[in-house]
């Protein structure tokens, strides 16, 4: 038993919530901050609650050091909160270069 082969992929998998691996790889796709309720958009079937995404999206930006609360904006009274990667520029901001 101790000479196999230890599935790091399979504990990783079954070990960090499906949201918070959505959400990153929303982030790598896009290269854009975004909102609880734009990821529950982006879900095609069955998509969770925008509660339990943004629980989720709180916990990477609070216990992760490569994510952060990247802008805020108060709407209707409640408060929208965009994530992103804390060392990332969003694809829109960049500077590009001229040919």
């Amino acid at each position: 038993m101790k000479d196999e082969p230890f599935d790091w992929g399979l504990l990783i998998s079954h070990s960090i919530h499906p949201i918070r691996i959505a959400a990153v790889e929303a982030m790598r796709w896009i290269e854009e901050p975004f909102s609880a309720v734009d990821l529950k958009r982006m879900h095609e079937e069955d998509p969770p609650s925008v509660e339990v995404i943004a629980y989720h999206l709180r916990v990477l930006a609070t216990e992760l050091p490569m994510f952060r609360v990247y802008e805020t904006e108060r709407i209707r009274g409640a408060t929208r909160r965009l994530y992103f990667f804390r060392h990332w520029t969003p694809v829109s901001q960049r500077s590009n270069p001229a040919p």
